[in-house]
């Protein structure tokens, strides 16, 4: 019994040995010859890195060690790639560094998310992220399989020539530690093996959530506009834990909201635990920026926002936005609140979206601690994982016509929610013959005329408006006026009472003549 324990370990051991180490004839580009060994060639065996404990961000790898083989001695040499020894040339510490002397590196926990400033391997390929980063070096894609749930994790997997590879993730929200792997070449027995390499990475959970405090209500995971004046939106964005080497420590907010929209930013609040940075947009008509900096005078963030649809330097529009970068070093608390307060803009309103698509935006949030930095110090990064936002508007729309069905100019509106018109919404703005109201939720609503055209009679009927949740553009309402029987007016009241006193002095004398007439007639006779 004890012997066949024995095979059946022997055989698993050997198959998960055979998972990660595969036996191999070596082969070589012949038109790449090594420089340390000048009989050497370079190896192009293939192998994989797989990188667990992600979710659904994509990677590269970037070269670092090449392998040479000499088939003549059946040994290995190894030199750095030509990328690395360019970002070698352009430092102090590592401008003479050898490959030896690379090896000899203190790597201590290299996938670990932070603390690690003994790590020497750590220190030094952070340095070449950022300069992987404002150098624009090619790497090599990973391959990314999703997680399956909310509840698993994905990996990604990359099959490379052997050597030594530095990976890095492309335009995530989230912090990844550096990640270095070796796809290895190892003799035994006079077999040459590949030895595969898996990393488990170590990543911060950074997250941007948008809602709405005012001014709209949700309903089926949809937000409805209830105030055609104030809609305040909130962007919690959880601030990112960046590696200890990592030479950025910014983060990126970006906020857009989408052409053809109704919406103006009115005012932007700023919250970093209980400091407040508060901006008034109210007259701003092109694009606002300005550093928030604490009370000792340190940059916490830069923004720039542009409050309504403008032309930036003539090179076409650029939609309401908000755009913001922090630096994690002057951020006090866990997450940083950006509200934002938006009016609705009739003037902008393409009739077509509404009540159909909703005024949409985007938003997201990136943070990479290798990032290039930007003119105004701070460090960015691409943002190219967005979420959309929807705010969902209707409009009703009232024509003012005659009794011969003619339209009539000048007629206005007051909007209530209620059939006892105590609470009401707001006004119709007038446009020739339509008045029109934007910003509503779908529901029940009352309207009732305020004043009338010019020659017309007010119509005193209190109007019901049903607004679905299916509507596609305005909903539309008639109503008629009929012409005035009352003669025109000038000046005011007194003057009117004047003109009535005198119907009254002359049909008054009217009376009495006639009653004095008879009165003589009946003394003649």
């Amino acid at each position: 019994m004890k012997k066949i324990s024995k095979i059946i370990l022997t055989i698993v051991l050997l198959f998960t040995f055979s998972l990660n180490v595969k036996a191999v004839t070596i082969t070589t580009d012949n038109t790449k010859q090594g420089t340390v060994d000048t009989n050497s060639y370079l190896v192009t065996n293939k192998g994989d890195i797989t990188i667990n404990n992600i979710e659904s961000d994509t990677f590269k790898g970037y070269k670092i060690i090449d392998f040479y083989y000499n088939s003549t001695t059946d040994t290995l040499s190894y030199e750095f790639t030509s990328n690395f020894k360019a970002f070698l040339a352009t430092t102090t510490d590592y401008k003479n560094l050898t490959v030896d002397q690379y090896k000899n590196l203190t790597s201590g926990d290299t996938y670990n998310y932070s603390n690690q400033s003994n790590s020497t391997l750590d220190t030094l390929v952070s340095q070449y992220a950022t300069y992987i980063s404002s150098n624009n070096v090619t790497g090599e894609n990973l391959t990314t399989t999703p997680p399956a749930d909310a509840t698993a994790r994905g990996y990604a997997t990359g099959n490379f020539n052997v050597g030594s590879y530095l990976v890095l993730p492309v335009n995530t929200s989230k912090v990844y530690a550096v990640m270095v792997g070796n796809i290895d070449l190892k003799k035994e027995n006079n077999t040459w093996t590949v030895e595969n390499v898996t990393i488990n990475a170590k990543v911060s959970a950074t997250s941007i959530t948008k809602t709405v405090v005012s001014g709209a209500v949700l309903n089926n995971n949809k937000y409805y506009i209830n105030n055609p004046n104030s809609i305040i939106n909130r962007l919690t964005i959880t601030v990112p834990e960046f590696p200890t080497n990592s030479e950025n420590h910014d983060f990126t907010v970006a906020n857009e909201e989408e052409v053809g929209t109704s919406l103006r930013i009115k005012s932007v609040t700023v919250k970093d635990g209980t400091k407040n940075w508060n901006l008034d947009l109210t007259d701003v008509t092109s694009t606002y920026e300005r550093y928030l900096t604490d009370d000792n005078n340190n940059k916490v963030g830069w923004i720039m926002i542009s409050p309504i649809m403008v032309d930036y330097l003539g090179g076409g529009g650029i939609n309401p936005n908000i755009h913001a970068v922090f630096d994690a070093n002057y951020i006090n608390s866990e997450s940083v609140v950006i509200e934002y307060e938006m009016e609705v803009v009739k003037d902008e309103v393409i009739e077509s979206q509404i009540g159909k698509n909703g005024f949409s935006s985007v938003y997201g949030m990136c943070s990479d601690p290798y990032a290039s930095v930007l003119d105004d110090g701070f460090k960015s990064c691409g943002i190219s994982d967005l979420d959309v936002f929807f705010l969902y508007s209707y409009g009703i729309k009232i024509t003012t016509k005659d009794g011969s069905n003619n339209n009539l100019s000048g007629a206005s509106y007051k909007l209530y929610s209620d059939s006892t018109l105590n609470t009401e919404i707001g006004s119709f703005t007038t446009d020739g013959a339509e008045s029109t109201i934007i910003g509503l939720a779908p529901g029940t609503y009352y309207a009732k005329q305020t004043t009338s055209p010019s020659g017309a009679t007010i119509n005193n009927e209190t109007f019901t408006v049903n607004v679905p949740e299916t509507q596609e553009g305005y909903v539309e309402l008639t109503v008629t006026n009929s012409n005035s029987s009352t003669l025109p007016v000038t000046g005011g009241t007194g003057t009117l009472m004047f003109f009535i006193l005198g119907l009254f002095v002359i049909g008054g004398a009217f009376v009495y003549y006639k009653f004095n007439n008879a009165l003589k007639k009946n003394a003649e006779v």
